[in-house]
């Protein structure tokens, strides 16, 4: 608790105000860019080469494994047509539902030119095909069945299904129109991954039909040759991506590319409601709360992360920081737009029950926020076990994520919370205030103290310490003293330098740190240094981390990578939202709105 550290003097000097101030764009313009960036990466990563060419008949839930029908109409270019199935139906002409008695037929191709080892499957087609038996053709290809022995009760159309010996479907069901060769239909299903469910040659007709599907978000694409995707619909879900890994980088085969955070998506909607962007705003809380838990133990908990096209099937893992975010984000949202607070107020009131039951109330940790649950393999579970794991260690970063999150509350939700906000802050000053340090622990492991020297300890809390009254002490965590040992300068590949702060340095608490700048973090120094009414020196880190912006409008995560601490290099979403907050000076610690 008492310990020293050694002061490391600035990396290069500080320029003057007047400097620093040429080399800031104008607040109008970042933010242009910023929010811009924002609004495209909610679009998903893989996009067809043509749009609106297909559509779901109907907005399926997540949860519904029935049929799926849709329809496409074609892209330019020109298509050969076959026959839709290999079955051909002889007698009789007109096969009517209530039929019984033989059909002659024949299969006029496989899928290798014979019909060697296909069998013919016959069945009702109602809410899907239902097979009642199969035969096999004679080696010209011809068959016979006899449907006299069915129930004239069984309901449905007549359909006939070529199957190899291994049980897969070779072409089309009887009856099926010409389709188109070159093309065809998947039914695809978004969870934890994009999987293809079925594939249906595309049929002239533009109509489709799958018989079932599976649980996740259902999705059709007209695929061409070699796989091309031609269309798709739409995987837009208001989750945002939280990284943009460029092509042929090594992320890019991973998940990463296509994973939503739900830290990055609160940040990002308190950015776009702070510039007043109301319809990214609206659209990025349509997102969060598709992250949020609907039912069971968690029910109301933000899921840290999942995937952009189905969001609400993320990994049950939880950390009360994102989650409190989150929550605050909600609210944030609907102090904002107040015609749209009652639709958001059950999410809002479930998640603040989630949040407020996660204070320990007992122990050294006794009114701090605890950490959150991690998800427990099927091999650790126990009869009766919830499928997770409660984390006991307190973060300080989540306690002020708590803090500000009810002191919200209090104004949109009821008076209440202001209490609770108060009590919670109580216990952080006693807790986790170390004198010794001059600054906020990292937190409280059930060992103890954790004395581990992170940014984010000096930054969010400074903004912390300011609202609960205690300047001196947010002063003397923003000191220059203080924040020496994360400064870093790099050389950005255009030849532009930048300065900055890194997420920690290399430490007992982070041994091996790479230096690097966190432009997240660097700009969340820029709007904690405004809270505390160092206007100037905000500016100049603002005006000294803002060369390192891309083309694009976005700012990477970190300047050089760490694999051991998961620093990417990558445009981040945390970042650029981050951009956007420090340089209107408010929007995620202070109510939703800038100063």
């Amino acid at each position: 608790m008492g310990q020293t550290r050694p002061v490391t003097p600035p990396s290069h000097p500080r320029p003057s105000t007047a400097v620093a101030r040429a080399r800031l764009e104008p607040t109008s313009r970042l933010v242009d860019t910023t929010t811009a960036w924002l609004r495209e990466q909610l679009e998903p990563l893989h996009r067809p080469m043509h749009d609106d060419l297909i559509r779901l008949d109907r907005l399926y839930p997540s949860s519904y494994v029935g049929p799926v029908a849709g329809s496409f109409v074609l892209p330019p270019g020109t298509f050969p047509i076959a026959a839709g199935t290999p079955i051909e139906i002889g007698s009789p002409g007109d096969l009517l539902p209530d039929h019984r008695g033989m059909v002659h037929g024949r299969v006029v191709a496989a899928a290798d030119g014979s019909t060697e080892g296909c069998t013919v499957h016959y069945g009702k087609v109602a809410d899907g095909f239902t097979s009642l038996g199969s035969v096999a053709p004679d080696e010209a290809g011809f068959f016979g069945i006899d449907l006299s022995g069915v129930d004239a009760s069984v309901r449905g159309a007549w359909a006939f299904q070529l199957r190899a010996s291994d049980g897969a479907d070779v072409g089309g069901r009887w009856p099926s129109p010409p389709v188109f060769t070159t093309l065809s239909v998947e039914l695809r299903s978004i969870t934890d991954d994009e999987y293809t469910i079925a594939t249906l040659p595309a049929p002239t007709t533009g109509q489709v039909a799958f018989d079932a599907s599976a649980p996740g978000t259902k999705r059709l694409a007209l695929v061409g040759a070699e796989g091309t995707l031609l269309g798709a619909t739409s995987a837009a879900t208001g989750a945002i991506r939280s990284f943009a890994v460029a092509p042929g980088h090594p992320d890019r085969a991973t998940r990463l590319p296509e994973q939503t955070f739900a830290y990055d998506q609160a940040v990002a909607l308190m950015a776009a409601v702070s510039a007043r962007r109301s319809s990214l705003a609206h659209e990025l809380a349509r997102g969060l709360l598709r992250l949020q838990t609907t039912d069971g133990q968690h029910a109301g908990a933000f899921r840290l992360s999942a995937r952009q096209g189905s969001p609400d099937h993320g990994e049950l893992r939880y950390r009360t920081g994102a989650h409190a975010l989150a929550t605050h984000a909600v609210l944030a949202h609907m102090r904002a737009f107040p015609q749209r607070a009652s639709a958001l107020a059950p999410a809002a009131h479930s998640a603040l029950a989630w949040l407020l039951a996660r204070v320990a109330s007992s122990g050294d940790r006794q009114g701090l926020v605890l950490g959150g649950f991690d998800p427990v393999s099927p091999d650790d579970q126990t009869p009766g076990h919830d499928g997770s794991r409660a984390l006991a260690w307190a973060s300080t970063e989540h306690n002020i994520d708590a803090y500000f999150c009810f002191r919200l509350a209090a104004e949109v939700v009821d008076g209440s919370w202001a209490a609770r906000a108060e009590a919670l802050a109580t216990a952080m000053l006693q807790r986790l205030w170390s004198p010794g340090h001059a600054r906020l622990l990292q937190g409280l492991q059930e060992s103890g103290p954790d004395t581990a020297d992170p940014l984010d300890v000096h930054a969010w809390g400074a903004v912390f310490l300011a609202d609960v009254g205690e300047h001196a002490k947010a002063a003397e965590t923003l000191g220059e003293d203080q924040l020496a040992p994360f400064r870093h300068t790099c050389t950005m590949p255009d030849g532009r330098e930048v300065a900055g702060y890194a997420t920690a340095y290399a430490s007992p608490g982070y041994p091996g740190m790479t230096p690097h700048v966190w432009w997240e973090g660097t700009f969340s120094v820029a709007y904690a240094l405004r809270t505390i009414g160092h206007d100037e020196r905000a500016e100049e880190t603002i005006a000294l981390a803002a060369p390192g912006q891309l083309p694009d409008g976005s700012f990477r995560s970190v300047s050089r990578a760490d694999p051991t601490y998961g620093l990417v290099e990558h445009a981040a979403v945390a970042s650029t939202a981050w951009a956007t907050l420090a340089a209107l000076g408010g929007g995620i610690f202070d109510v939703g709105s800038p100063r």
